[in-house]
């Protein structure tokens, strides 16, 4: 959503925005001033993107997930059981045998 929200591109916006008469370049002031402005808008940019991801089930991690269903939907996931299999085998195996 906002892959074009670089640092880069950010700093370059910026940069273009002062007039040519003063100095632009790396080390001058404006470019030290404008420089970590510019990461931290990035770090913003990727956190509303990261954001926008948890706000639909279909991108949204497992811990977001299940919060927008609880929230949307009022359900949860059932938690984890063990697994009680009955099986044939045309060996011996003992009673109690773990399979991974």
């Amino acid at each position: 959503m906002f892959e074009n929200k670089t640092y880069e591109n950010l700093l370059d916006e910026k940069l273009e925005s002062i007039n040519s008469k003063y100095d632009k370049r790396e080390g001058s002031i404006i470019f030290d001033t404008l420089a970590p402005n510019s990461f931290e808008d990035a770090n913003v940019y990727a956190t509303m993107s990261w954001m926008y991801q948890q706000m639909h089930g279909e991108t949204a991690d497992r811990d977001n997930l299940i919060q927008l269903a609880k929230d949307t939907r009022g359900i949860e996931p059932k938690a984890a059981t063990k697994t009680i299999l009955k099986a044939e085998f045309n060996c011996p195996v003992e009673i109690g045998t773990r399979f991974s």
